[in-house]
C-alpha cells in the first residue's frame, strides 16, 4: 500500500457533491472497501480522539472523517471555540495513519450524501444537531450506525480547563 501525505488525504466536499465527481467514484470509493464515516470537531486532538478514530477505522476498509467547520463548532460550542482553525484541524486529522480521507463540512446531510458510507460511527458523547436527525437519515439511506463508547474520560474542554488553571496565576 502506498503511503499518502496528509495533503493527498484531504478532499473537498464541494467537489464530491458536484456532478462531475461521479467519474471519480471508483477512485475515491473502491467498491470492495467498506466506507466508514465519522465526524467531529477534533479541536486540540487528544488520546480519546485517537482511540475513537482507530476503533472506527477497524470497522471497514476506509475511514473518512468529517471535520466540523469553524462556523459549525462556534454554533455548537460557543464563541471561544474552536481553538484551532478548520484547516489546521483538517491537516492534523489527515496526518493520522488510520484516516483514509478527511474533509471539512458544515452540513451533516451533505457530508453523508457525498461520502455514501456503509457504516456511520457516532460517539455517545457527541452533541446532536437539533436541526437534522442524522440517525433517521442514516436509516433512510440503509447506513449502519455504530456507536463507539469512549475509552477515555477526557474531553477537549477538560484539557482547556486544565491549561487555563495551570497558567492562570502566571505573570
Amino acid at each position: 500500500m502506498v503511503r499518502r501525505s496528509f495533503e493527498e488525504k484531504q478532499l473537498s466536499l464541494k467537489f464530491l457533491l458536484e456532478a462531475e465527481a461521479e467519474a471519480w467514484n471508483d477512485v475515491f470509493w473502491p467498491t470492495e472497501q467498506i466506507r466508514v464515516l465519522t465526524s467531529g470537531a477534533y479541536d486540540m486532538l487528544h488520546v480519546g480522539h485517537i482511540q475513537y478514530l482507530e476503533s472506527a477505522a477497524a470497522l471497514g476498509g476506509m475511514l473518512i472523517v468529517g471535520v466540523d467547520s469553524d462556523a459549525r463548532i462556534k454554533k455548537s460550542k460557543g464563541e471561544f471555540r474552536p481553538i484551532f482553525l478548520q484547516d489546521e484541524r483538517l491537516a492534523i486529522v489527515s496526518a493520522l495513519g488510520c484516516v483514509t480521507y478527511a474533509l471539512i463540512f458544515d452540513d451533516m446531510r451533505e457530508l453523508m450524501d457525498a461520502v455514501r458510507p456503509q457504516i456511520m460511527v457516532v460517539s455517545p458523547t457527541s452533541s446532536e444537531d437539533t436541526a437534522f436527525d442524522r440517525l433517521a437519515y442514516a436509516e433512510s439511506k440503509n447506513i449502519h450506525v455504530q456507536a463507539i463508547p469512549p475509552r477515555s474520560n477526557m474531553h477537549t474542554s477538560d484539557h482547556l480547563h486544565r491549561i487555563l488553571a495551570r497558567f492562570a496565576n502566571r505573570e
